[in-house]
């Protein structure tokens, strides 16, 4: 699989002004960072969140044409985004982060009805400075800028873009990120959603179940890299996979985090989080896979590209798997060429014989017993 979303793509051009503070009449500065506030979240329906703890952006400011500076605050501790053995924040909040920054702006600046459905294309990070997720005492202050580029075929029905983001944390560069998306409205979602041959299932309700009953115990917390709490372990044992690379994946729809409004699919951010474990699992557990991690264990995701084709059905099983041939090693690169030490996984969701998802996931080697986490090795798609 390959993406140009961070390969090929300028990010926004870094805006002049860099400080811009504004106080309350009480003194307290509110304004930082090019006139950014940092005070209070944004409205959670111009992200399409349910819980206001589940917003993460809280201001935005057009700075050019198609050209944004988005601030957001990321939390100390969260349910399903909790830091790293490491003491890290977890990479993939910068997934998250600009995933609301598409709904925002798309709301904000370009005028998309609220009730329209978004639908994630291809989403990718690159964490070029792991230091800069160390977490501190207080929650961080993040920036992304972000170029925004409207896609041509727009409609009253259809609204697209391309997000291509430089994050910084603390002001200091982080990463960088892209998501590719599309706005549609009611009917049109139903079309895309029919496309497949398998209409949607009624949404959940707030006291809803699984709809796919467990196949077998999930793998342990360690082995997926997680720590914290069970119910964040997204793979299960496949019991009839003739390849040991293949996983089911365990979709909770009582799950706060994957689920935190009703859905009628496989979210997007939920096949992240499989892909995610199961490069963890193929990186620490086959020396042949390993490439430049050598024997040293998997540690901490740093690159994430995935490519969304069709919509998951919550009623029929899903497999992550490494692709390839059955008999081959998983498709280990043997060093990334984003980082030195990564070492990357191809893999693919399947639904009954559709790939829903591609992605190319990397990891770095984990930091030594003890060793601070400065000194480690630091289409159609699925609906936001």
């Amino acid at each position: 699989m390959q993406s140009t979303s961070l390969l090929e793509r300028e990010a926004a051009p870094r805006p002049m002004d860099r400080e811009g503070v504004v106080s309350d009449m009480s003194g307290r500065v509110v304004r930082t960072e090019g006139g950014l506030s940092f005070d209070q979240t944004v409205p959670r329906s111009l992200v399409h969140r349910a819980s206001v703890a589940e917003v993460f952006l809280t201001d935005a400011r057009r700075v050019g044409p198609g050209v944004f500076r988005v601030a957001a605050q990321w939390p100390r501790g969260h349910g399903l985004y909790r830091p790293t053995a490491e003491g890290l924040h977890d990479p993939v909040l910068v997934a998250e982060t600009i995933r609301q920054a598409g709904i925002y702006l798309s709301h904000t600046y370009y005028g998309v009805p609220l009730d329209h459905r978004f639908v994630i294309r291809d989403l990718a990070f690159r964490i070029e400075d792991p230091q800069a997720l160390v977490t501190r005492p207080a929650p961080p202050r993040v920036v992304l800028d972000i170029a925004f580029t409207e896609h041509s075929r727009r409609t009253e029905k259809r609204f697209g873009g391309t997000l291509d983001a430089v994050v910084e944390v603390e002001g200091r560069r982080c990463a960088r990120a892209s998501l590719g998306f599309m706005a549609v409205d009611a009917d049109l979602y139903l079309k895309l959603r029919h496309r497949g041959g398998t209409p949607p299932q009624g949404e959940p309700g707030p006291d809803a179940r699984p709809l796919t009953a467990p196949p077998s115990p999930r793998l342990p917390q360690h082995a997926v890299g997680r720590s914290g709490g069970a119910e964040n372990v997204v793979l299960a044992e496949d019991a009839g996979a003739a390849d040991a690379d293949s996983w089911r994946l365990h979709v909770d729809t009582g799950h706060v985090g994957f689920f935190e409004h009703p859905s009628d699919h496989v979210p997007g951010m939920l096949l992240v989080e499989a892909f995610r474990q199961a490069g963890h699992v193929l990186l620490d557990r086959r020396p042949a896979a390993r490439g430049a991690l050598g024997a040293a264990p998997a540690g901490g995701l740093v690159t994430c590209e995935v490519t969304f084709d069709v919509f998951g059905e919550l009623h029929a099983p899903v497999v992550i798997a490494a692709t390839g041939r059955p008999e081959a090693e998983p498709q280990a690169q043997p060093q990334s060429p984003y980082a030195p030490g990564v070492t990357e996984v191809v893999l693919a969701a399947v639904q009954d014989g559709r790939t829903l998802a591609r992605a190319r996931v990397g990891h770095r080697p984990a930091a030594r017993t003890g060793a601070p986490a400065r000194e480690a090795g630091l289409r159609e798609g699925a609906a936001a």
